[in-house]
């Protein structure tokens, strides 16, 4: 085999890890913040909680029937979840890790368009705020 095809074989892999591990990751803290406990997830799911670890952290896949299952029991639509997950700029933005921000993306994606509009514009405002203070505080040293 060339080294190129392994190394492209290689960082394919790591990449797919990668995004076991984040879903995973964001499973964990859906979980958490609803207040359940992975026996509670295992039961649901038919499977043991340490398969339900396994997931969490990364180790084995998600399989397309148990994740309907889990965002049935969690309550969350499987889009809301694809786009907390894929669609904000994870490499960069808001992190997972921080069960906040988990909490946080799963109302707003639960929210209408409206009221996002309307959160937007309450956090530009604060955000704002915020800057203008620094901004002074500067001034004044």
């Amino acid at each position: 085999m060339s080294q190129s095809f392994i190394s492209n074989k290689s960082s394919s892999w790591m990449q797919s890890r990668r995004i076991e591990q984040y879903i995973g990751r964001a499973l964990r803290n859906m979980r958490v913040n609803s207040g359940l406990r992975m026996i509670d997830l295992a039961r649901v799911a038919g499977t043991s909680y340490q398969q339900i670890y396994k997931i969490e952290m990364g180790i084995n896949r998600l399989t397309l029937s148990r994740f309907h299952i889990f965002m049935k029991y969690l309550g969350v639509s499987p889009r809301s979840f694809y786009e907390m997950v894929f669609e904000t700029d994870w490499e960069k933005g808001m992190r997972l890790e921080n069960p906040l921000n988990t909490e946080f993306l799963a109302i707003i994606y639960e929210l209408s368009e409206e009221e996002r509009a309307v959160i937007f514009d309450v956090i530009t405002i604060i955000r704002r705020a915020g800057r203008k203070r620094r901004i002074d505080r500067k001034h004044k040293e």
